[in-house]
């Protein structure tokens, strides 16, 4: 960073502003946390131990020490930037629990050295790719400022109950609650005395805390999560007939539909590819086999778990979420402070593959709004599957109750927000892929 920049050329994150250890900006595209004078002689320090016993391994935000200072802030630390802030509420339940046992990984290693980190919710996490990563260092400090009841209580409430409902088949009450902040009347329920001792054996490990170490206590609740199995649950696309991906050996024996994303996907500039409806992934992989930064989502629980599963085995750079394309969270967070989800996940471009004929018969979406959300999304071109009213499943579907349905009302629609577009023949026929370039800023 050049010498002699100021203030007010930083742009201070307003959720930070809550923490009395020191403030997260942003300059350049990179990651920045001033911390305040009585915090920094920890800050080193825990620094220090960081970089010689290996805590960015266990899941701790890479971060180094800053050449330049700035008024109230003697130390400047700099964090490895991550791509995509998300948070639980998109997370797959396998999602979930990797970053429940990187908490706990990380809370072991600090407690090991006299350090803590003195809450456990899941803001201070973050998914790079399929690994997530503990970035709040604010919240590190001495050991002696540890409130072990308090953080089990955070603990408990932000992970431990969504994941037990994930494990108990309760998919939609867990996603319910992962949409709550710290307010919410699931979050109340959870605190009332009724329900204090689920889950039971977190309950009973937080029961004999006093005859352990934190570090064991920390152990056995890693065991615990790590030990937890989630259900298969049914859904409308678990049966959907997507093929497997099979690398890019062979795309001459790909479907013509998955022949023509790999073509766009490889001739197109972009670096991120938000893939919307993903099922169980085959484009996604597609995409970032041809070297893209992709976002994969869906709302089917068995299919992002499984795709979860699969990229860190594989270590494609693909993040999995759980995003319902019709109930978009907004804003969030203390004074609203972290953005929509079409700021945080926009990419360059989008793929709508087998989307927009089910969102119109099965959910009553008119072309306009389906159009707007996909262009929230776009920064530059969205690929889309159009299937006419005479298409094989969708004549099934009575289309005359929407007579309006056909691809020139679409493409007028979507022509909202961009400058041009052309149309791909596809299979099985008469379906077509119609590709939207230059966005329309503003």
């Amino acid at each position: 960073m050049p010498a002699g920049i100021h203030l007010e050329e930083c742009e201070f994150d307003p959720g930070s502003a809550v923490d009395p250890v020191g403030r997260i900006f942003k300059y350049k595209g990179r990651i920045f946390r001033g911390i305040y004078a009585p915090y920094a002689e920890v800050a080193i320090r825990v620094l220090s131990e960081a970089q010689a016993n290996r805590w960015f391994d266990e899941g701790l935000i890479s971060t180094w020490k800053a050449d330049f200072m700035l008024p109230d802030f003697p130390l400047i630390l700099e964090h490895k930037r991550i791509p995509f802030v998300t948070i639980r509420s998109e997370w797959p339940a396998e999602g979930l629990r990797e970053a429940a046992l990187c908490y706990l990984r990380v809370a072991t290693v600090l407690a090991k050295a006299g350090y803590c980190v003195k809450d456990a919710h899941p803001w201070n996490v973050l998914f790079d790719k399929t690994t997530p990563y503990v970035i709040d260092w604010g919240s590190i400090r001495p050991m002696s400022e540890l409130n072990l009841d308090f953080w089990y209580l955070q603990f408990r409430k932000y992970f431990l109950i969504p994941l037990c409902l994930f494990s108990l088949g309760q998919t939609k009450l867990a996603r319910t609650l992962l949409r709550e902040h710290i307010i919410g009347v699931g979050n109340y329920i959870i605190d009332l005395p009724s329900t204090i001792f689920f889950p039971e054996r977190p309950y009973q490990i937080f029961r004999n805390r006093s005859s352990s170490s934190p570090g064991l206590f920390f152990d056995a609740l890693r065991e615990y999560v790590s030990t937890l199995s989630f259900p298969s649950i049914g859904g409308e696309w678990i049966n959907y007939e997507q093929p497997r991906f099979q690398a890019l050996t062979a795309p001459e024996t790909m479907r013509e539909k998955d022949r023509i994303v790999h073509r766009l996907i490889a001739e197109d500039r972009c670096s991120s590819v938000l893939d919307i409806g993903c099922n169980y992934g085959l484009h996604s992989e597609i995409s970032a086999s041809l070297g893209k930064q992709v976002v994969a989502v869906d709302v089917e629980e068995h299919c992002i778990n499984d795709l979860f599963r699969r990229t860190r085995k594989t270590g494609l750079d693909i993040l999995v979420l759980f995003v319902d394309f019709l109930w978009p969270m907004g804003e969030s967070g203390i004074v609203n402070s972290i953005p929509t989800i079409h700021e945080r996940l926009v990419c360059d471009t989008t793929l709508s593959m087998a989307l927009v004929h089910h969102l119109v018969f099965k959910h009553y979406i008119h072309f306009d709004s389906i159009a707007y959300n996909i262009s929230r999304f776009t920064r530059k071109k969205a690929i889309v599957e159009f299937a006419p009213a005479e298409d094989e499943h969708v004549s099934k579907w009575s289309p005359e109750r929407f007579p309006w349905y056909n691809l020139e009302k679409f493409i007028t629609s979507m022509l909202k927000y961009f400058r041009r577009y052309s149309v791909l023949v596809s299979e099985p026929a008469p379906r077509q892929v119609i590709v939207f370039d230059e966005r329309i800023q503003g």
